[in-house]
């Protein structure tokens, strides 16, 4: 309860093994604590989101989170679940870069991605 609290994670990916089951919104959770719901099972808050590829840009996750109508999508690299993105992330990373615009240009996404660690490298 605590983390959920205090925490600035919005989405919690539900896993089991290496298998993406669905997603919990802390919306649905502190609606259910709203609500004294009491325990409440975990599929119960559970939800499906669209997937998308880590490869895909800004632009093409905002459609597919338009099109779906969800807040948050599985970003998934070849066949493994390797994050969640959500609308929140979406802005936050546009506010970035429409700073980063003004900042270097129209070529500020070129310039943030020469200053990036390699895919796959550890930070």
């Amino acid at each position: 309860m605590r983390h959920l609290l205090t925490s600035y994670q919005l989405d919690f990916a539900v896993m089991h093994r290496r298998e993406l089951r669905g997603v919990v919104l802390r919306s649905s959770v502190l609606a259910a604590l709203a609500a004294r719901r009491g325990d409440v099972p975990v599929s119960i808050l559970m939800t499906t989101c669209p997937r998308v590829d880590a490869a895909d840009s800004l632009t093409d996750v905002r459609v597919t989170l338009d099109d779906s109508g969800t807040q948050v999508a599985a970003v998934h690299d070849r066949h493994r679940v390797v994050g969640l993105v959500g609308l929140d992330d979406l802005r936050e990373a546009e506010t970035v870069l429409a700073f980063l615009e003004r900042a270097h240009g129209p070529n500020a996404a070129a310039w943030l991605t020469a200053r990036s660690p390699a895919r796959g490298a550890e930070v």
